[in-house]
C-alpha cells in the first residue's frame, strides 16, 4: 500500500463540449494515467494532493463504478486536480 502525492496533470480539452478530462496524473518520479491511478487505488494504494497545509484525498468517481478520479470534497469550489500544473 502506497501513497502518491499528486504535483501535476496532463489535461485532455474537449473541444466545443465546455469541460477538460485529467488523462494523466503525476509526481515526483512518476506519473500515471488514470486507468492506473484506479487499478491503484482498487489495489488500496492512495493518492493525494496538497491545498495549502491540508491534504485532499483523491478519489474514483462515480463511486459504484469509477471511471475518473477527482478530489474528495474539502470546503473549496476550487477544482484541486485541475488547477495542478501540467506535467511535463
Amino acid at each position: 500500500m502506497a501513497a502518491y502525492r499528486i504535483t501535476c496533470v496532463t489535461k485532455d480539452d474537449k473541444k466545443g463540449k465546455g469541460y477538460q478530462t485529467i488523462t494523466t496524473v503525476g509526481g515526483v518520479g512518476w506519473k500515471k494515467t488514470v486507468a492506473e491511478v484506479l487499478s491503484a487505488m482498487k489495489a488500496k494504494d492512495t493518492f493525494y494532493v496538497e491545498v495549502g497545509a491540508d491534504r485532499v484525498e483523491v478519489i474514483g468517481y462515480p463511486t459504484a463504478n469509477p471511471t475518473f478520479i477527482r478530489t474528495a470534497p474539502d470546503g473549496t469550489k476550487d477544482d484541486n486536480l485541475l488547477s495542478l500544473k501540467t506535467c511535463p
